[in-house]
């Protein structure tokens, strides 16, 4: 309550003690305050009765009470509004809407490249689509299938060589057998062959590898003549010892009996040509006729030897069974010494081979009428 205390006052002047217009004034006007006082009293208590029962408190004017709205200072937020995605608040007052992490990958807009596509975020697996599923800034990388560079063309890749594509990469293929990625003839379909590499790449090399194709037949050379046996051969790509190419040996124990052999009268097939001494042409005229004089000439010399030692020992008889004896004896001993000196002697003009030979280039040491060898004549009588 306006309290207005009047001031002191007394009788003296020409109003009086209540005659004094200030007096006057101040008294009506504390009179008027008292009476708009008792009705500002009665009309506040009015409005607030008013108030509480009838209007809606709406601090942000956007059309949604206070009481339901979840920000009644910010008129851009009230339920019912559509939801900004990214502006960090919560425009319809529904927290089940979604302001970040739109396509509900688990990862908001500052981490997810797409926050549209549920498949695509820092987790996702990357895979042959042409985007970024994984969110690394590469487009279909370390996916696909891998492929091996091949430069030597032959359709076969080095697998120490290999790129991760989604598409068939240019100088690549989808193999990885090559061992030898550098030479076109050396991969798993070429053919084995004797040169010292893995042709096949199967880690075997040459006669190592069942599977080459150009090995070599070998023929043991048992003698070392420089001729093979037919009937012990190996197939390699290089000899081994004691082998040959050759395979015409015809008696791989002796040396001295091989193709290039002279044939010669020793009841062998000394050149191999299976013809034997004089059923052979190629046997030397020389070698026959020196046999023959020298068979003769033994015959004559061993019959007289035997023949005069027959003499003396037992007389006549006795001389013709020396003569026999001796004449065989010698005959032999003569053809056994040309048959080891006739490869030594030169073969002189005029002799024949193949078994024949002229009058002249064949004396024989006959007796000149009747043919037979001296030891073979009659015994002439003793004139004693």
């Amino acid at each position: 309550m306006l309290r207005i205390r009047s001031a002191p006052h007394s009788d003296a002047g020409p109003h009086g003690r209540r005659g004094h217009p200030v007096h006057r004034l101040l008294h009506g006007l504390a009179g008027l305050l008292a009476f708009t006082g008792c009705r500002n009293k009665d009309t506040l208590e009015d409005t607030a009765a008013s108030v509480s029962t009838t209007d809606v408190v709406d601090l942000d004017n956007d059309g949604s009470p206070a009481d339901e709205d979840c920000d009644d200072g910010n008129g851009s937020v009230y339920p019912g509004n559509s939801e900004t995605p990214y502006n960090g608040q919560d425009d319809d007052c529904d927290e089940t809407t979604p302001d970040d992490d739109l396509d509900g990958d688990g990862f908001g807009v500052a981490d997810d490249c797409d926050d549209e596509d549920g498949d695509v975020n820092p987790d996702a697996t990357e895979v042959c689509n042409d985007q970024d599923d994984d969110c690394n800034g590469t487009v279909d990388d370390s996916v696909g299938d891998l492929w091996y560079a091949d430069e030597d063309q032959d359709g076969y890749g080095d697998a120490t060589v290999s790129v991760q594509d989604c598409d068939d990469a240019n100088g690549y293929v989808s193999d990885a057998t090559d061992c030898d990625d550098t030479n076109a003839a050396v991969n798993p379909g070429a053919t084995e062959i004797c040169n010292g590499l893995d042709d096949d790449c199967d880690l075997l090399v040459d006669d190592d590898d069942p599977t080459v194709s150009d090995a070599t037949a070998w023929y043991h050379d048992g003698d070392s003549d420089g001729f093979g046996d037919a009937l012990f051969t190996t197939t390699t790509c290089e000899a081994p010892s004691g082998y040959v190419a050759d395979n015409t040996d015809c008696d791989d124990a002796e040396a001295a009996v091989n193709p290039d052999a002279t044939e010669i009268c020793n009841d062998a097939d000394d050149d191999c040509d299976g013809l034997v001494d004089a059923d052979d042409d190629s046997v030397s005229g020389l070698d026959q006729v020196t046999q023959s004089a020298a068979s003769r000439a033994g015959g004559a010399l061993g019959g007289a030897l035997g023949g005069a030692i027959g003499r003396r020992l037992a007389g006549p008889l006795g001389e013709a069974l020396g003569e026999m004896t001796g004449g065989r004896t010698g005959e032999a001993l003569g053809q056994s010494a040309a048959q080891a000196l006739a490869p030594r002697l030169p073969e002189f003009p005029g002799m024949q081979t193949g078994g024949s030979s002229s009058s002249s280039a064949t004396a024989d040491p006959r007796t000149p009428d009747d043919g037979r060898l001296a030891w073979e004549t009659p015994r002439r009588q003793s004139t004693r």
